[in-house]
């Protein structure tokens, strides 16, 4: 069929359909559509009986270059007040199979050597970064605002978290925070973490609650709670129940094992050397505990009032040939 002049569609011998411009070997599919534009789609869709040459939206190819490479792309029509040429891109299907949402502002799947990928992506140059949004629609306290799942699908269960061969072997998630239903619009989240052992169900190991405390106790802070808990501009807790809470190691020589500071100024600090531990402030070491003996180089006061019996100072040798207490003068 030609229009003035030129062919603009063809019905093969075979009855493939083309519609467009001729082709030099004819139509490729049962409807092959040619498009002379990269930027406009080739077929369009309209749901208006008054503006039928209206596109609400349209499907189009981008020639990518190189031998028969082409990107499929998806438009729709943004605005009610213009015609046309407000119809724009939203959705790519490249010739890689990477699918991407928008154009300057997009969400971007692609493989490459660490696996499938999933890019967000804004090109705008006032600050605006690229953002993933999970959301729900609850009142209610504890329940789930939005996940993000790690799966193994070599695992064989898929509808237990809690199961040992879940297929879900970690998580994190945001937990709603609300002490009244949410009367106020105005609730919070915890934001909890989960992985699974080998041969074992998944269970929380990390807490960031909505207040900034961080915790492995699963709860507010208490300091009967078992686990770590660093409260938001407070204190450090460790709890364990019948095991040492606390242990430091150096490694790589003698030195300090902790150090005091008041405000920027360190002022005193505990450290191990030669055997011994240490402890002073920052203008001497005034307290070594070694392996035989405890020497004090500072002044040793007791001032405590008893009565009875009692007494400020025992000292005792259990060698009744020798000095249980010597005293010297400065020689």
């Amino acid at each position: 069929a030609f229009v003035n002049g030129g062919e603009r569609l063809r019905i093969a011998s075979d009855g493939k359909i083309l519609m467009g411009v001729a082709a030099n070997n004819g139509p490729a599919a049962p409807l092959h559509i040619y498009g002379g534009s990269n930027t406009t789609p080739i077929l369009a869709f309209t749901r208006s009986s008054t503006h039928d040459d209206w596109q609400g939206g349209g499907i189009g190819l981008v020639d990518e270059g190189g031998t028969y490479k082409g990107a499929l792309t998806f438009y729709t029509h943004s605005s009610s007040g213009t015609k046309n040429d407000s119809i724009t891109e939203k959705l790519r299907i490249a010739s890689t199979g990477e699918l991407l949402v928008g154009t300057t502002s997009r969400l971007q799947t692609y493989s490459s050597s660490n696996g499938t990928l999933i890019s967000v992506y804004n090109s705008h140059a006032t600050g605006h970064g690229g953002g993933i949004e999970l959301g729900g629609n609850t009142n209610s306290n504890t329940y789930n605002a939005g996940s993000i799942f790690f799966v193994n699908n070599q695992n064989s269960n898929a509808s237990s978290i809690s199961d040992a061969a879940s297929k879900i072997v970690g998580m994190i998630r945001a937990e709603i925070v609300t002490s009244d239903s949410n009367a106020g619009d105005d609730s919070g989240a915890d934001l909890t973490f989960r992985t699974k052992p080998e041969a074992g169900a998944s269970g929380e190991r990390l807490r960031i609650l909505s207040n900034g405390d961080v915790t492995t106790t699963g709860a507010a802070f208490n300091r009967a709670n078992a686990g770590f808990t660093a409260r938001a501009g407070d204190s450090l807790n460790v709890t364990r129940a019948g095991g040492t809470p606390l242990e430091i190691c150096r490694t790589g020589g003698d030195g300090a094992m902790i150090n005091f500071f008041r405000d920027s100024s360190q002022v005193a600090s505990i450290r191990y050397e030669g055997s011994e531990l240490t402890m002073g402030t920052t203008s001497g070491r005034w307290l070594q505990i070694g392996a035989n003996s405890v020497d004090v180089t500072k002044k040793l006061k007791c001032d405590f009032t008893v009565s009875g019996s009692d007494y400020c100072a025992y000292f005792r040798n259990s060698n009744a040939n020798s000095y249980g207490v010597s005293i010297q003068e400065a020689s």
